[in-house]
């Protein structure tokens, strides 16, 4: 069988079968595309959920023991809420985290690993086309995020590394 710790990250990411499919799901995510979500998400990082929940990606809970914030126009009736973080870092993660292993996201994988099997290195344009299910709108939102991406030049962005040592 495979190694403790690949048996581990395949739990995690909810993959059950070979190797290749795993590394299908733990891949990067283009850091343009991560900021131009977030600049969207948050109205620049304006609004009351990244202030007061470091919640960056509007990401929804239905699970009671999850850190959350009510939306003011919530529905009566619904008993979701935005998923609240103790960190940025964190909300980063489980993003990363949903892009690559919720089932809704195969659109935005499939892509992903096509470019990289062609040996190229995915961009945040490249990608965009696979989160309309991440939104309700997709009509409104794919066009706006590619927008950020292109305006605010983010891609100058996709080079960026942690340096080892550093301080995060």
């Amino acid at each position: 069988g495979a190694p403790v710790v690949v048996q581990q990250i395949a739990s995690r990411y909810g993959v059950q079968s070979d190797v290749v499919t795993l590394l299908s799901h733990v891949d990067t995510i283009p850091v343009s595309l991560i900021l131009a979500q977030a600049i969207e998400e948050t109205g620049w990082g304006t609004s009351r959920f990244a202030q007061e929940g470091n919640a960056l990606f509007g990401q929804y809970t239905w699970n009671a023991t999850d850190r959350g914030m009510i939306p003011s126009g919530r529905p009566a009736g619904q008993s979701y809420r935005v998923r609240a973080f103790p960190t940025l870092l964190s909300a980063v993660k489980s993003y990363a985290l949903n892009l690559n292993r919720h089932p809704a996201y195969t659109s935005f994988r499939t892509p992903r690993n096509l470019l990289r099997a062609q040996g190229q290195t995915p961009t945040g344009l490249d990608l965009v086309s696979g989160l309309a299910q991440y939104t309700g709108d997709p009509g409104y939102y794919l066009p706006t995020i590619e927008r950020h991406l292109r305006d605010n030049n983010l891609a100058l962005f996709d080079q960026a590394a942690v340096l080892p040592g550093a301080v995060i």
